[in-house]
């Protein structure tokens, strides 16, 4: 419909967003969607386990209560639909666990083992060379694995390592990166790339167009 190669996609994202692509080389239903894939500063090898479906509804169950909502009523979705987003999040927040620096993060939404969608968790889905298997490239940035600040995850490497393992033992190349580029400004005052600094560098957001520099301030 846009003009593009449906026989040539390309899946990216970043953080959560590189969990997502794990996800989808993990699911057999996005098996043949896609043909590359990107993976930056995420993946759910390292920042997502794999619960079980019962796990992840019982999650549903406590939003719901902490919303003021009955997930046994009838109705249960339209109220839900009808809560802000703002006391959403708020409420979800509240069902997290902090931040470790170093340390695996445990997310109370987290990727679902339903037998459908994953049949197993992504970790085993690579190791047993299962995986949608594609031409790879991960990536991080330097200040994930030196610090400062609360997102340090050096236990991403092992985790980009077995991805790249499982996509070269099905014949597809694998690539890795370490991104560390910060203004020029920022170098001088010894900064370093942090969490999702390359977005407005991949977006070629030079101006701060999106808003989004004041999130790596």
């Amino acid at each position: 419909a846009f003009g593009g190669d449906p026989t040539n996609v390309t899946i990216f994202g970043e953080s959560g967003g590189g969990a997502k692509v794990s996800i989808m080389m993990s699911s057999p239903l996005a098996k043949g969607l896609f043909h590359r894939a990107i993976c930056e500063s995420g993946t759910a090898l390292a920042i997502l386990q794999g619960k079980s479906l019962a796990e992840v509804e019982n999650s549903g169950k406590t939003l719901f209560e902490k919303l003021g909502i009955d997930s046994s009523a009838r109705n249960a979705l339209e109220q839900a639909r009808k809560v802000p987003w703002e006391k959403i999040i708020e409420a979800s927040q509240a069902m997290e666990m902090p931040l470790t620096p170093g340390r695996r993060p445990v997310f109370v939404w987290d990727a679902a083992v339903d037998g459908w969608l994953l049949p197993g968790s992504p970790d085993r889905t690579f190791k047993s060379g299962s995986c949608n298997a594609v031409p790879l490239i991960v990536s991080a940035n330097l200040g994930e694995l030196t610090g400062p600040g609360p997102l340090v995850m050096p236990y991403i490497i092992p985790a980009y390592i077995e991805m790249l393992e499982s996509v070269k033992k099905q014949g597809c190349n694998g690539y890795a990166c370490i991104f560390d580029h910060v203004p020029a400004a920022w170098r001088n005052e010894g900064c370093v790339s942090i969490h999702s600094i390359e977005l407005p560098y991949v977006f070629g957001d030079w101006d701060d167009s999106t808003g989004w520099w004041t999130s790596v301030y």
